[in-house]
C-alpha cells in the first residue's frame, strides 16, 4: 500500500487561520470510503479542541514517547477523518530539542496504513516543534495566509525557514498557499491576492473567504462540512480539496 501524502499546515505568523484550514480541509478529504488522519502537534490544542468535547485519554505527547498511534488516535464526528490529539505536554520537547527529531521520524514509521492523506496542525512560529517536524518529515507544506500586508512577512518567512531546512530533508516542499479569510469586497484583499499568485503561480490554491460561520463551527466543535454543509465558506474548503487531490 502507498504511503499516505503528509501535509503539513504552518505559518510562521498567528492568526493566518492555520488551525481553521487544517481541521476543515482534513474533514472535507474525509469519507466514508477515505481516512484521513490529523495530527495536532500544537501544545495549544486547538484542533483537538476543534473536534472533541472532552479531554482525550492520550494524544501527540504520547506517541511522541512511544505510545502506538493507533492506540492514541481517536475518531471524530466527520466520516472518515480520525484525530492524534494534541495537549499542553507537547511543550517539554522544547527542552529536548536534540530528542525530537528521532521521535518524530519514529511516529511517522508507526502511523498505521490505510490513510489517504495524513494532515499535521504545527504550532505558529518556528520554534522547535515546527523546525524538528519539517526536518524529518517527508512533508509537503500548506501555508495558509490570511489576507492582510503583515501575513506576507509570515509567508516569507517561512519559505527561508523551508530552504533553510531542505538541506536536512530534501522531501520538503511548498505544496501551495491558501488565501485564507478573504475580505468580501475590499480592494487591498483583490491586491495582496494578485500580489500572491503573480508571484507563486499555480501554488496559491483556491482561496477561503472571510466568514462568521467558521468560528460558529469551531465553537460548536464540529467541521465546517458537518456544521454548515451548504455554507459558500463550505464551498471553498471543498474546493480547495479538490484542487489537494492533484497536487
Amino acid at each position: 500500500m502507498a504511503e499516505p501524502r503528509i501535509l503539513a499546515v504552518t505559518s510562521t505568523k498567528g492568526g493566518a487561520g492555520k488551525t481553521s484550514c487544517a481541521v476543515n480541509a482534513a474533514a472535507c478529504l474525509a469519507g466514508p470510503r477515505r481516512r484521513v488522519l490529523l495530527i495536532d502537534l500544537d501544545p495549544a490544542a486547538a484542533a483537538t479542541y476543534h473536534l472533541q468535547d472532552r479531554p482525550p485519554e492520550a494524544t501527540a505527547a504520547d506517541a511522541l514517547e512511544g505510545a502506538p498511534v493507533a492506540s492514541c488516535t481517536v475518531a471524530t464526528e466527520a466520516p472518515g477523518l480520525e484525530l492524534l490529539p494534541g495537549d499542553a505536554r507537547l511543550t517539554t520537547w522544547d527542552r529536548r530539542p536534540e530528542r525530537l527529531p528521532v521521535a518524530l521520524a519514529r511516529l511517522a514509521e508507526r502511523i498505521p496504513a490505510g490513510y489517504a492523506a495524513v494532515f499535521v496542525d504545527l504550532p505558529p512560529g518556528a520554534g522547535v516543534l515546527v523546525r524538528g517536524a519539517l526536518a524529518v518529515l517527508p512533508a509537503r507544506i500548506l501555508a495558509p495566509v490570511s489576507i492582510g500586508g503583515l501575513d506576507l512577512l509570515g509567508l516569507a518567512d517561512l519559505l527561508r525557514l523551508v530552504d533553510e531546512l531542505r538541506e536536512q530533508n530534501p522531501a520538503l516542499e511548498l505544496a501551495g498557499i491558501i488565501p485564507n479569510r478573504i475580505p468580501p469586497r475590499a480592494r487591498i484583499g483583490a491586491e495582496i491576492l494578485e500580489a500572491l499568485q503573480a508571484a507563486h503561480g499555480r501554488r496559491v490554491l483556491p482561496g477561503i473567504r472571510q466568514s462568521v460561520t467558521v468560528a460558529e463551527a469551531a465553537l460548536a466543535r464540529r467541521p465546517l462540512v458537518l456544521y454548515a454543509p451548504r455554507a459558500p465558506v463550505t464551498g471553498d474548503f471543498q474546493r480547495l480539496t479538490k484542487r489537494l487531490d492533484s497536487l
